[in-house]
């Protein structure tokens, strides 16, 4: 996150269908407070760490469909929905997600990113390639917007912490089997299972954004939904909410690489 992105998206423009389904789930923020974390050198600290990466050497490529919903409460409330196209590469750990209205198929926008910067093309704007970082959607007239995390979707999406922690500072929690990364101005959890990653917490103090990804129902992956609450880190006000449901999901080794084209 290391800079917000702004492009208009045109889910929030004439072809975003106004959904009437029921709220999305409000997920919790787990409790911090009482959690002893060693520094990533320690040895049992470092035994989570390596049976996490042996996790992540062991996921897959794949290619699948879904269905988005998100739900802004700021300034007030409302819902939209979008399908959706995914398509990961395991040995490169490139990414490419398309969403279309649901109703006419129209594709409103188109995002690629390889883990460190984003390209995006919207159906009226050039394509833009810009560091990888929170997206700001904005409609048309700039009056809505919702923030959303990227990095934490693209970690969960792919099961891949280490990645987003790269060199910054790491420690872990033993009982919890949590992993801090301490970033320049940020804070990001890993919260995992023995099946892989459950949630990704973010606490940005440059976004003024707290936000959690997680994994609902069985661990697996690629996970079948992911429920993202974005709030006011003050108040945990809510200010939006995501919903990623997969419903056709295809493994295999890797992806070709003109797949991730625009």
């Amino acid at each position: 996150m290391k800079q917000k992105i702004y492009f208009i998206l045109f889910v929030y423009s004439i072809f975003i269908i106004y959904c009437t389904s029921p709220q999305i789930e409000e997920v919790s923020f787990p409790d911090k407070g009482n959690l002893k974390f060693l520094p990533a050198k320690n040895a049992q600290a470092a035994q989570i760490l390596k049976a996490i990466r042996d996790l992540e050497d062991k996921n897959t490529s794949y290619s699948g469909e879904f269905s988005m919903r998100i739900e802004n409460f700021v300034p007030k409330k409302e819902s939209f929905s979008a399908d959706g196209k995914i398509l990961y590469d395991k040995p490169s750990g490139k990414m490419y997600i398309e969403l279309a209205d649901p109703f006419f198929g129209m594709i409103v926008s188109r995002v690629f990113t390889d883990g460190i910067s984003i390209h995006i093309k919207t159906a009226n704007a050039q394509t833009q390639t810009l560091p990888m970082g929170d997206i700001v959607f904005k409609d048309p007239s700039g009056k809505k917007q919702s923030t959303i995390p990227f990095p934490i979707l693209y970690s969960l999406l792919s099961n891949n912490s280490t990645g987003l922690a790269g060199s910054d500072p790491t420690y872990v929690n033993l009982s919890e089997r949590a992993i801090l990364v301490k970033k320049p101005g940020e804070d990001v959890t890993f919260w995992t299972t023995e099946t892989g990653i459950s949630s990704v917490e973010l606490l940005s103090k440059k976004s003024n954004l707290k936000a959690i990804t997680k994994v609902k129902g069985t661990i697996s992956f690629p996970p079948k939904t992911t429920v993202t609450r974005i709030v006011e880190p003050g108040s945990n006000a809510d200010q939006n909410r995501i919903e990623i449901t997969m419903k056709r999901i295809s493994l295999s080794d890797t992806i070709p690489a003109s797949k991730f084209q625009f």
